[in-house]
């Protein structure tokens, strides 16, 4: 590409290569192959089988297109970010190395699958950024043309995220528009909630109550919800398997994972004020299909209690708070949500506010809460504390309004981003009016 882009007499300042094999794939030996089953995911879990089938159909059709091309000798400036794969050997260079006399190699803390998502591909994009910027001023200065002063740079970068911002609202605004017109007739409250997200209308939420994505309108706002679901009676009763199921894991050392990591994890740090990698919150993930098998009465309950069709629950989590810690105030993401807490290892000073109000948690009870009020917690027990913790719909939706509204989530996240930090910041403009 970037010998027909110069042969067409366009300008490349560099050519950037993710992950890509200038021939001999190593994949080919059908012993290597095999060793893709080990391979580790950025969740640290190993690859279950079907899933490694269907990667197989694809590295093979890889290999048929592999075999039908060869890779030219390229002189300018190229970037090879390598994924990082323990156990398969290959070359650094991935073949290029002959080819591209002018290639650095950067390895990343990510695996193939994983390099286009965070953190890892901001990290790509600011290794980019400053590449080009040093390939940019050393071609002006070799041609005699001036380069931008600091002052002169940083205005031009600011006047370019200015336009990139205006329009990334202006096609946000048409998202919401055109899907606004699909949902027509469809229920009262989407056209109000439409008109909310583009700035035409107010949340008229109560204080303390501001989510950074989406207000659906109508619906009850009050921080706790006291015996609001069918099945609180049901799980506090199964408090005592829950909390068997819970031992097993920390018995076999089954690590829970940091909160701040993954796709938002740069969002979660800043947000909750955590350092990358920190224990002060972790989680252990029952949606992961590890949990059938670590906790599977645990799992049971949830296949009962919550209505898989449309996606519930949306998180369930043992999720832990070491001894001393204090989740700052924030606000969830919606107010489609609530959240069910249920004590498990509950030492004393453990506590959370949302809102107004202060309740403390206490070992087989219960407790629901609309996190799109401003809430924190602290552990001020000399020892972990952990909860159950389950998200799902608001009652009061309709099915039709969760179908709707995850309809334009999916919308949202295609134009947008997958991090959430780029959604809150792209919908906050627009409802502020770009």
């Amino acid at each position: 590409m970037a010998r027909a882009l110069r042969r067409a007499g366009e300008e490349v300042t560099l050519l950037a290569l993710l992950d890509s094999h200038a021939r001999n794939d190593p994949h080919a030996d059908p012993e290597t192959l095999a060793t893709l089953a080990a391979w580790e995911q950025g969740d640290g879990k190993s690859w279950r089988q079907e899933h490694f089938v269907k990667m197989e159909r694809i590295v093979d059709a890889h290999l048929s297109a592999v075999r039908r091309w060869t890779p030219q000798p390229y002189d300018g400036r190229a970037m090879l970010f390598a994924a990082h794969q323990p156990g398969v050997a290959r070359d650094a260079t991935l073949g290029w190395g002959p080819l591209l006399p002018r290639l650095s190699v950067i390895e990343m803390n990510a695996d193939h699958f994983t390099l286009l998502r965070e953190p890892a591909v901001s990290e790509i994009a600011e290794r980019l950024r400053a590449a080009l910027a040093e390939e940019r001023a050393a071609s002006a200065s070799e041609h005699g043309r001036p380069v931008l002063s600091s002052s002169g740079s940083t205005r031009l970068a600011r006047e370019t995220n200015h336009r990139k911002r205006a329009l990334m609202t202006d096609r946000l605004r048409k998202v919401i528009d055109e899907w606004r017109l699909e949902q027509q007739g469809r229920h009262e409250r989407i056209d109000q909630f439409a008109k909310i997200a583009l700035g035409e209308a107010a949340t008229g939420a109560p204080p303390l109550q501001d989510p950074e994505l989406y207000f659906w309108p109508g619906l009850e706002s009050q921080p706790f919800y006291d015996r609001a679901v069918s099945w609180m009676v049901e799980l506090e009763a199964a408090y005592p398997v829950i909390r068997s199921e819970l031992g097993g894991l920390l018995n076999a050392k089954v690590a829970f994972t940091p909160y701040a990591q993954g796709a938002d994890a740069r969002y979660r740090q800043e947000k909750f004020d955590l350092e990358e990698g920190s224990d002060r919150w972790s989680i252990y993930d029952l949606l992961e299909p590890a949990a059938e098998s670590d906790c599977p009465k645990t799992v049971a309950f949830l296949q009962r209690w919550f209505r898989s069709e449309l996606g519930e629950p949306v998180t369930a989590q043992f999720s832990a708070l070491r001894a001393g810690a204090h989740i700052p105030p924030h606000c969830g993401v919606s107010n489609v949500f609530l959240t069910a807490h249920l004590g498990l290892i509950v030492p004393k000073g453990c506590r959370i506010r949302v809102g107004n109000e202060t309740r403390y948690w206490s070992e087989g009870h219960g407790v629901v809460f609309d996190d799109s009020f401003e809430h924190e917690a602290w552990n001020e027990g000399d020892s972990m504390r952990i909860v159950f913790l389950a998200r799902f719909y608001h009652p009061a939706l309709t099915e039709v309004e969760i179908e709707a509204l995850g309809t334009l989530h999916e919308r949202v996240r295609a134009l947008v981003a997958e991090n959430t930090a780029a959604q809150r910041d792209a919908l906050q403009s627009l409802r502020k009016g770009g």
